[in-house]
Order: C-alpha cells, then sequence, then structure tokens
C-alpha cells in the first residue's frame, strides 16, 4: 500500500493494521431477506436487489439536475432519485448492472422510488470468488476515493496475512462469565458474517471491552489526581479589578464556584474540574 492510499485511508482514521481490523461494518446486505419490489407499501424501509433498466438525468430548476434510475426486480419497477450526486455516482450507474438499493420506499404516480438511497453496484462488489460465495455481504464507511469494493479488499488482506497475530485483549473469567468467543473469531465474525441473527453477540463482547477499558483510562486518569501538584494562594490583586470592570454582579451561584476553584488552586492537590452553566 503506497502513500496516496495510507492517506485516502486517514481520512477514517485508519491509520495501523488494527484500525483496519476494527473498522467494524456499518450494515450489511443479506442477500436471502429481499421483498419484491411489488410488495412494498407507503413508508417502509426496504432492501432491494435488482438490474439497471435506465439512467436519466433531469433538470429540475434552473442550474440543478436530478439523477434518476429506474432498477427491475423481473416483475416490477423501482425509481431512484438523487438531487445531489457527484460524477462517481453517475460513472457507476450503467444500464445492464445488478444493483442493491436500500432506503424509505414512497410512492410517485403510483410508482414506488427511493430518494436518496443507499446502494451498492453488485458487479463490482462480487469480482471475487470470495465475496462472490457470501450469503451476507458487509457495508463499510468510506470516503469519496475507496470503494467498496477495495475496502473490503483490504479487510480480506489484513486478516489474511495478520490473522495470527490477534491477541486477546479480556481476561479469561470475563470470556467464560459473558460466554464471549475469543477476539480472533469475533472479530472475523464481524467482517465475515453468514448469520445476523449471532450478530448481537459479537457486537457485545466489543462493546464491554470498549466500556471495560474506558473505565480503566478513567480510573488511571483519577490516580493521577491525586499526585501532589502545583499550589497557588490567591492575593485578589488582579480578581478583585476585573470583578469591579464587569457591568453586572455575579450570583450567588458563581461566587461559590469561583470560591471553590481557587480552594483547589490553594490546594496541592491536582485539579481537575468540569464548570457547567447556562448561557442566558
Amino acid at each position: 500500500m503506497g502513500p496516496k492510499r495510507a492517506f485516502q485511508l486517514s481520512k477514517l482514521n485508519l491509520f495501523t493494521i488494527e484500525d483496519i481490523l476494527e473498522h467494524f461494518p456499518r450494515d450489511y446486505i443479506e442477500r436471502s431477506v429481499l421483498r419484491p419490489i411489488g410488495e412494498l407499501n407507503e413508508g417502509d424501509y426496504a432492501t432491494i436487489v435488482g438490474s439497471i433498466i435506465s439512467v436519466s438525468r433531469k433538470q429540475f430548476r434552473p442550474g440543478k439536475e436530478q439523477l434518476q434510475v429506474i432498477i427491475t426486480d423481473g416483475n416490477t419497477n423501482l425509481v431512484c432519485t438523487w438531487f445531489q450526486f457527484g460524477k462517481w455516482i453517475t460513472h457507476e450507474m450503467i444500464e445492464g448492472k445488478d444493483i442493491w438499493v436500500s432506503g424509505k420506499i414512497t410512492f410517485f404516480m403510483d410508482t414506488a422510488q427511493i430518494v436518496h438511497p443507499e446502494y451498492e453496484i453488485l458487479d463490482d462488489a462480487q469480482d471475487d470468488d470470495f465475496w462472490k460465495s457470501r450469503k451476507v455481504l458487509p457495508l463499510y464507511s468510506l470516503t469519496a476515493d475507496i470503494t467498496m469494493k477495495q475496502m473490503r479488499k483490504f479487510i480480506y488482506t489484513a486478516f489474511e496475512l495478520y490473522h495470527d497475530y490477534i491477541e486477546e485483549t479480556l481476561p479469561e473469567y470475563i470470556l467464560k462469565e459473558y460466554g464471549f468467543p475469543p477476539r480472533k473469531q469475533a472479530l472475523q465474525k464481524m467482517h465475515f458474517l453468514s448469520d445476523t441473527d449471532k450478530l448481537p453477540e459479537y457486537r457485545r463482547r466489543f462493546v464491554l471491552e470498549e466500556f471495560l477499558y474506558t473505565q480503566i483510562l478513567w480510573q488511571r486518569t483519577k490516580k493521577n489526581c491525586f499526585r501532589k501538584g502545583t499550589n497557588f494562594h490567591p492575593t485578589g490583586k488582579l480578581t478583585k479589578p476585573l470583578y469591579d470592570s464587569l457591568p453586572y454582579k455575579l450570583t450567588e451561584a458563581q461566587r461559590r464556584v469561583v470560591k471553590e476553584i481557587f480552594a483547589d488552586m490553594s490546594s496541592e492537590r491536582q485539579m481537575n474540574r468540569l464548570m457547567q452553566g447556562d448561557v442566558g
């Protein structure tokens, strides 16, 4: 991977192999859970796979265009509309290609449509034999410079080359108590899922892992607050002129907070304080 690609990945805060392994899918395509377009109702959130039969750009106001893509599942058509779109979308939408779309169903002139749907061109996503055979396809957060096909390849390659280096981060007793799978297995399942019914089990493991280490960091920070710090002794030489210059008087709550801050500053204990108030 060259510096240009590394820079593109950095836009997603992906700097290391571990970052890539922990770049979890934001959603999944379940090929077996698809509804015919003809069965869709107003307001449904649906996932459809079909073939592109028409691509057109229409002007709906001076200087403004909409992109309209019509897909079919073999029986009924669905209109996908974009009022804001980039050139990369028009380059991808080619008649005859298979496409996955997802979004909220509305009807216009008795025709089902989705405005600004999530989509993926399946022809490009399935070039690799590994992904072609999968029942569930992961969907990742991307940038304009990285396609879904490329991201899947990065994830697959990272596991292929570095899966032996994945180390367990949770104590054995926690794994047993909660019935969590090993970290290597859980990471693989998050990306190469075959049954979405088991997804909550793997997510739960990583939620607890993140929560645990966040708490450890907070405890470490809290412990550091008890270390000896520098104490100051406010004399009032600067604060009194400041008070006198204000065009208003401090409230009782404001005076109390200032007094508490001065007390903290006078102490040898390190100060760690969050001040909150209403802006009126």
